[in-house]
Formats: C-alpha cells, structure tokens, sequence
C-alpha cells in the first residue's frame, strides 16, 4: 500500500522498522497520508467528525 505513493526503498524500510513507538510512526507516517490522500480513500478527518457531531 504504501509503495503506490512512490516514496523511496529506505523511507518504506524506515517506516516499517520503526521501533521509537507507535507516536514515532504516526508522525512519520502522518507526513505520507494527508487529510486529502485519507478524505480520497472515503473516510473522514477528525474534524469533518466533530463538525458532524457537534452542530452548534
């Protein structure tokens, strides 16, 4: 899955060897898959969810 974004043999070797935690890999992770890339996939941002919730 993550080679389709056609990043580089070591950073998909990085991110799967991470072993500095899982708040580490979210980060590293995070800069991969952005609010758009997971919006495309048909789900919806934390805050899309809130403004759902919470009609004011």
């Amino acid at each position: 899955m993550i080679k389709q974004y056609n990043l580089p043999k070591w950073k998909v070797q990085e991110l799967a060897n991470c072993r500095k935690g899982i708040w580490r890999a979210a980060l590293m992770l995070n800069q991969i898959l952005t609010n758009k890339e997971i919006a495309r996939q048909g789900y919806i941002t934390m805050t899309s969810y809130y403004e759902q919730v919470c009609e004011n």
